[in-house]
C-alpha cells in the first residue's frame, strides 16, 4: 500500500512540476532576449524533481522543458532561434533542444544523491547550480561544433573566436541570470523537500 501510496506522490509531484515548467517556460519566451536566447526560468522545478524524486525524474522533467522550448520555437515564440537552427540543421537542432534540458535534470538529480547524505543544504545548492551549467555549457559547445557560422560574425565583429564569443556575448548574460536566480532559490528549494518529507 505504501509503495503504491510513494508512486501516486512522485507522479502526482512530477505533473505539478511539468506544469510549472510550461508556464514558466511559456512566460520566458515574452521576456526580450539577452544575446539572442531567451532566458530559462523553468529549471527550478526540474531541481526540485530531481532532488525530491531523482536523477531519472530530473531527466523527464528536462524532457518536458524540451518539449516546449521545442514546440516554443515552432511557434516562433523564441524570436526565430529554433527555427533557425532547424533550417540549417534540423536534426541537431531537435536533438539540442532536449538532449541539454534532460542531461541538466539528470546530472542535477545524481548531484544531490551523491551528497544529500553528506551534507543536505550543500546537496540542493550544488545541484541547484550544476543544473544551469550543464544546460548552458552543452548549448555552448553544441552551437560551438555545429553552428559556428550563424555566430562567426558577430564573433568577427568583436575581435573574438565562436567559442568567446557564444560564452561572453551570446550565452553569458543569460547563464549568470539562470545561476543567479537557481542559487538564490536554493534555500526555498531545501525549504520544499523538507516540507514533502515531513509529510511522506
Amino acid at each position: 500500500m505504501k509503495s503504491i501510496q510513494s508512486k501516486i506522490r512522485t507522479l502526482t509531484g512530477v505533473a505539478l512540476l511539468s506544469a510549472l515548467i510550461i508556464v514558466l517556460q511559456i512566460v520566458s519566451n515574452f521576456i526580450p532576449p539577452i544575446g539572442g536566447v531567451t532566458i530559462t526560468l523553468s529549471l527550478v522545478p526540474i531541481v526540485i524533481g530531481a532532488a525530491m524524486f531523482g536523477p531519472l525524474t530530473g531527466a523527464v522533467l528536462g524532457f518536458v522543458l524540451g518539449g516546449i522550448v521545442f514546440i516554443s520555437g515552432l511557434l516562433g515564440w523564441d524570436g526565430g532561434f529554433v527555427l533557425l537552427l532547424l533550417k540549417i540543421n534540423p536534426y541537431v537542432g531537435v536533438f539540442i533542444c532536449f538532449f541539454k534540458t534532460i542531461a541538466a535534470g539528470f546530472v542535477s538529480g545524481l548531484l544531490h544523491k551523491i551528497l544529500v547524505n553528506k551534507n543536505k543544504t550543500l546537496s540542493v545548492f550544488a545541484s541547484s547550480m550544476v543544473c544551469p551549467i550543464v544546460n548552458t555549457g552543452l548549448f555552448v559547445l553544441a552551437m560551438t561544433a555545429f553552428y559556428s557560422s550563424v555566430f562567426s560574425q558577430g564573433a568577427s565583429d568583436n575581435g573574438t573566436s565562436v567559442l568567446v564569443y557564444l560564452i561572453l556575448v551570446v550565452a553569458g548574460v543569460n547563464f549568470i541570470v539562470e545561476f543567479l536566480i537557481n542559487t538564490i532559490l536554493s534555500p526555498a528549494i531545501l525549504r520544499i523537500i523538507d516540507i514533502v518529507k515531513k509529510n511522506k
